[in-house]
């Protein structure tokens, strides 16, 4: 199963009513992936809701890119140990808000899906990945 907790560093970018509604959202998606994925053990993360500017300070000193991204998945497990701890996932919610086309609160939920799969061990670096986490990406997010 499925447990994390949500970290707001910016409540001025999103009102308390659409940050509650986002929590029952994240929660049925917890649900839905872990059923999907047959996880039946305790796995820990966290949410970390950020701006721009925290984003892009993240992404430069983790990858060297000088600019904000929508969501970065840190797996403390790629440290070669398994751990009921599998890292955490930053979510930039003005990149969210720019590039959504269907709500923020439903981009929200696509990256908060996008960054669980990345600290399971899912990646898109090539077309077959990209395709297999694609798709159960969209079927999560199909029963939501």
């Amino acid at each position: 199963m499925l447990n994390w907790k949500v970290v707001n560093r910016v409540p001025k970018l999103m009102e308390a009513k659409t940050f509650s509604a986002l929590q029952k959202r994240f929660k049925k998606i917890g649900l839905i992936t872990s059923k999907e994925l047959g996880i039946k053990n305790a796995l820990h993360f966290d949410v970390i809701l950020i701006d721009d500017k925290e984003m892009k300070e993240i992404n430069f000193k983790n990858r060297k890119i000088d600019k904000p991204t929508d969501v970065l998945s840190f797996a403390f497990w790629d440290s070669g140990f398994p751990t009921a701890l599998l890292g955490e996932i930053y979510i930039d919610i003005e990149t969210a808000q720019s590039q959504q086309t269907d709500g923020l609160e439903n981009e929200m939920c696509l990256l908060f899906v996008h960054g669980i799969l990345h600290l399971l061990g899912y990646d898109h670096a090539n077309k077959k990945e990209e395709k297999e986490m694609f798709d159960l990406q969209k079927k999560i997010l199909a029963t939501n």
